[in-house]
Formats: structure tokens, sequence, C-alpha cells
């Protein structure tokens, strides 16, 4: 896998391979690291930052704190902008994971970037009124950076300028609670995918009705609630084939599609290939631990 792209898991890391020191691009920007979180654990981060990032949270919940100030809770949609010299306390509560980007960023360029307002010059939590196409933006990104082509990294750089530039388009013009409980929702499902699917009745619990749950999944993620579902399934089931020895059969059945068949025509549409191809794919690329 090409430099500069990092994929954590919630046991091992399998990437890390940072670009090589004093590397330039055209861009006088540079982004050491992209990296990916798809079930990242508690307690989460607890430190101080020697350079600055972007973290996006896009599944699950939790909370967030900033040089000892108020405890804010977060969920599907946040986006926050780590600085140097500040202390950042950000994870999901215990016993629950969270699904999370992050991008590193270094050079002089960044100077100009605060100027023209594209990155916040302090710490700062954004809540987004919708983010699916985002998550696409993001992985675009790693794709580029996975070609390793001699371009790669001012292509990335170009790309993560449009993809702030929609981040702030994308900014809740309400409330930081506006969407509370949709949030709420969203997270409850992030938790319990592996469940038989009752979206009515999930909405109800949190006093919210059918039509307004799925118009605002749909607004949020970019996904249908059974499309958003599948795609929370088929990552646990790409990280249970990363993480154990379980058979296909016993993965499809732990991540809630216990038909064998059903769970393989799924995976392979998500994936674009079938669990066992991942799984060997894995292995010959020594991604798999």
């Amino acid at each position: 896998m090409a430099k500069g792209l990092t994929v954590l898991t919630k046991r091992h890391e399998l990437i890390l391979a940072d670009r090589p020191a004093g590397e330039r691009t055209i861009t006088d920007l540079s982004i050491p690291r992209i990296g990916y979180y798809p079930s990242r654990p508690s307690p989460g981060t607890d430190r101080r930052f020697s350079y600055h990032a972007i973290v996006f949270l896009t599944a699950g919940s939790g909370s967030y704190q900033v040089d000892g100030g108020t405890v804010e809770a977060i969920g599907p949609g946040c986006i926050w902008f780590l600085h140097p010299g500040s202390h950042y306390r950000y994870g999901p509560p215990d016993g629950a994971t969270w699904e999370e980007y992050f991008i590193d960023l270094e050079g002089a360029g960044l100077s100009r970037w605060f100027e023209r307002g594209w990155l916040p010059r302090g710490p700062e939590l954004w809540r987004l009124a919708s983010f699916g196409t985002l998550i696409e933006r993001l992985r675009a990104m790693m794709r580029t950076l996975q070609e390793g082509a001699p371009s790669a990294a001012d292509r990335t750089v170009l790309e993560l300028a449009q993809f702030l530039l929609e981040v702030r388009n994308c900014r809740s013009a309400g409330p930081p609670d506006a969407d509370y409980s949709l949030h709420a929702a969203l997270s409850r499902l992030h938790q319990s995918y592996a469940n038989p699917a009752d979206f009515e009745t999930l909405a109800r619990q949190h006093a919210i009705s059918y039509s307004t749950f799925r118009q605002g999944v749909l607004r949020l993620t970019g996904f249908s609630p059974g499309r958003y579902l599948t795609r929370l399934r088929c990552e646990a089931a790409k990280r249970l084939l990363l993480d154990t020895e379980l058979s296909v059969k016993e993965i499809g059945r732990s991540v809630g599609i216990p038909n064998p068949i059903s769970f393989s025509r799924t995976f392979r549409r998500y994936a674009g290939m079938s669990a066992n191809a991942y799984r060997e794919h894995a292995l010959r690329t020594g991604r798999r631990r």
C-alpha cells in the first residue's frame, strides 16, 4: 500500500508508512498521513499534538473536550481541527466504538489556508448538516495516495482543498443539538448493527417519525437507512476477516446477515470481491495480522 496511507483497526495498525521527511509538493503543503479507524475503541485520545490535523467522525458517538473546557457530546457528522499546543480529549464511551477518519497536515502553505479561512486558526468543533459526499471525497484521497504516482501528493492536496470547501458548505446552520435525536438514533444503529433491523421502532424510541428518520439519514450520510446499515455490517465483516479466523459463514452471522448466500452477495456487491478473496488479498499484501 502507498506511503502516507494509514488504516487502523481496533486491535492493531495495518499500515503506517509516512512520506520521507523533506519531501515537498508544488502546493507547499503536504499530507503525511490520511488515516481511518473503522472501529476506534474507548478511551480514545487524550494528548497534545505537535502538528495540525483534521478528525472526522462518521459513525458512532462520544465526547470531545479541548484544554479542559466544556465536554461536548458528538456524533456522526462532527469534524474538529487539531492544533499544536492544545490538549484534546475525545473518544467513544467505555465499551463502545466509533468510525473516524483523520488527515495530518504540514508545510508552509498552511498559513495561506488559515488566511483564506479554509482551516480555522484555533481548535474548533463543527457539526455538519450532511456528510455523505464528504466520505466519498476522503476515500478518493485515499485512493489517490494508493496510486503511488509522482503527482499523487500534489493531487491529494488539491482534493483536500475541495473537501474543505465542501465541509464549509455543509456546516449546520442550526443550533448544535438541532439533529440530536437523529444523531442519537444513528449512533444506536452503529452500536447494534448486528441486530435485526427495525427502523420504525428505532425512530419511535428517539421521538421522531420514521419519515423524519429516513430523510435525515439520507441527508446526513448520503445513504438510505437500509444502505447505511449494510455499510456498517460490511465494514464490520471486513474487520473480522482481517482480525479473526472465523469462517465466512460465522462472520455473516455475527454481523447480522445469517443467510450465507445473502451475506456473500451483499459483501461482494459492497467490497467488489468475495469475502474469501478479500481475506486472501489481505494475506498476500501483508494487511492481515
